[in-house]
């Protein structure tokens, strides 16, 4: 909840969703990385790191009002259904991904080069969407 605050006041203060959401990627990221390289430190430190990762990934609100910002009025209702959808079924391929670098690599290398693609997928995505934020969304998809 304070991460879905903090990615909407960000999108104010930029003026921009994809420019937030960047922002929120990064810290989600950085997150991560401290998740996997801290990892036993401290009960403390653990519990430290996973509220901020659910502060971190706080923008899916925002991720998916911009995907739904993509598509015209006619069809923004689907969109915004389905794009939670995809994202949800894409922890398949994932998955299967780190369980085919597991033996090769190991855990921790096989979910470090995961998240590796993983975030540079999004972060390549994310720049070829178009900004939404001082966009009129009132047209028909043709």
């Amino acid at each position: 909840m304070a991460g879905d605050a903090f990615s909407g006041l960000l999108s104010q203060y930029l003026q921009s969703r994809r420019r937030s959401i960047m922002v929120s990627l990064a810290l989600t990221t950085a997150s991560v990385f401290l998740y996997i390289t801290l990892a036993g430190s401290s009960l403390f430190m653990y519990y430290g790191l996973c509220l901020l990762l659910g502060f971190a990934i706080g923008f899916w609100a925002m991720f998916i009002q911009l995907g739904a910002e993509q598509f015209g009025t006619n069809i923004r209702a689907t969109a915004a259904t389905t794009v939670p959808n995809m994202v949800r079924a894409s922890t398949i391929p994932i998955t299967m991904a780190f369980h085919a670098l597991i033996p090769m690599t190991g855990v921790l290398f096989a979910g470090t080069i995961v998240v590796l693609s993983v975030v540079v997928l999004a972060f390549v995505s994310l720049l070829s969407l178009k900004e939404t934020f001082h966009t009129d969304l009132d047209y028909i998809e043709g």
